[in-house]
């Protein structure tokens, strides 16, 4: 199912057709009891927002080695509903560990190329590929728009709102981690007091 969705992908998805093809559609909109069900548009759009949106770049493209990383899909055979992508291993995301900075791999056009040989078929090189597509395109956009506009999850309030209730959870547990690994590597050791200038600076 992943190579058939690779090889529509290749072959682009400039038409309606297509792109409702990937989504067992007919090429109305309307469902094909026959077709396959291969993308979930809005999973893959989300998770290319929050790809942007953090600079991971560790994944889906990796900036350290050129490649595809972390890319980690689910797909339901005995009821089909369209791979869906999930986020993993980002603590690079950011700016931590200058991740920032290298984040910019991520919409750089040399760097798009990554992904169009099977061995590193990933799901921002199938993204692209998608926003070929119009309908996909206006989609996305309207994605972003909610979630960057007004009240969206992804505009400051929600986000340090979110961000500080994660940190409350935490905030004795901390304590351990610090005792745990803030002298492995640096001298003198971390503390709760770093992590803590961590999430002022967040």
């Amino acid at each position: 199912s992943y190579r058939r969705l690779y090889d529509a992908a290749v072959a682009g998805f400039t038409s309606n057709v297509a792109y409702f093809a990937v989504q067992g559609l007919r090429p109305d909109g309307t469902p094909d009891p026959s077709g396959e069900e291969l993308l979930d548009p809005e999973n893959l759009m989300d998770y290319m927002i929050c790809t942007y949106y953090t600079g991971d770049p560790d994944a889906p493209v990796s900036c350290w080695g050129h490649f595809s990383n972390n890319v980690f899909a689910i797909y339901n055979r005995l009821w089909p509903q369209g791979f869906t992508w999930y986020r993993h291993d980002a603590e690079h995301s950011l700016g931590a560990n200058g991740g920032i900075n290298e984040g910019r791999l991520l919409t750089d056009p040399t760097d798009r190329s990554i992904g169009q040989n099977w061995s590193h078929f990933n799901p921002a090189w199938l993204h692209l590929r998608l926003t070929a597509n119009q309908e996909y395109l206006l989609q996305f956009a309207d994605r972003v728009n909610k979630y960057l506009r007004d009240d969206g999850i992804l505009t400051a309030a929600p986000n340090i709102q979110r961000w500080m209730t994660r940190a409350d959870q935490i905030d004795q547990a901390i304590i351990a981690e610090s005792a745990r690994w803030g002298d492995s590597k640096t001298e003198p050791p971390r503390t709760k007091n770093d992590w803590q200038g961590q999430n002022n600076y967040m």
